[in-house]
């Protein structure tokens, strides 16, 4: 099952450093411009994609936004996936099946865990929207109806790509909205 993650580390390796985050602001919903994702972070999406049956269209829109977030002031988040520094130990428990230690600043690492956190997220709801909404605030949230809008808009940008979220990517991308 994790044969093409495999050959993406083997064949690309993951770098040792963190990778400077996009500071294009363009968004257009179509395949975003995947030249300025390093060739190893295109690889290991690619592979993710392969693997895990995810649309390559939504795992770039999804890497995209994340990436561009960095660490914004009083989060929580880490990485280029923005994984949640007080769930990665479980992530890791749960997702990370390989020998060499997980670290949460290796894009590849990071994009792994993601991309398998958002997998379960559509097993559980079989609706990709709705997936991308729990990725961004919690499986609980979206369960009882209380995320806030800016899951539900996150949720259409990843889904659709449409500039009816585009606010809401200016403002988080300059941190105003956590």
């Amino acid at each position: 099952m994790q044969i093409f993650i495999v050959i993406a580390l083997l064949l690309f390796g993951c770098s040792e450093e963190k990778t400077t985050y996009l500071e294009n602001d363009s968004w257009e919903g179509k395949m975003m411009i995947l030249e300025e994702f390093p060739e190893h972070t295109r690889e290991i999406v690619y592979a993710m994609h392969a693997e895990l049956d995810i649309p390559l269209i939504y795992l770039y829109r999804l890497c995209y936004l994340e990436s561009r977030l960095g660490e914004l002031k009083g989060t929580t988040d880490l990485g280029f996936m923005q994984l949640n520094k007080k769930y990665i130990p479980y992530f890791v428990d749960e997702y990370w099946v390989y020998e060499q230690e997980f670290n949460v600043w290796d894009d590849c690492h990071n994009i792994i865990i993601g991309c398998s956190i958002l997998k379960n997220e559509y097993n559980y709801f079989q609706n990709w929207e709705y997936a991308f909404r729990a990725y961004n605030c919690g499986r609980a949230k979206v369960i009882r109806d209380e995320e806030p809008p800016r899951s539900i808009e996150y949720g259409r940008i990843v889904m659709y790509g449409k500039s009816e979220g585009a606010k809401y990517l200016k403002e988080t991308a300059k941190g105003l909205v956590y």
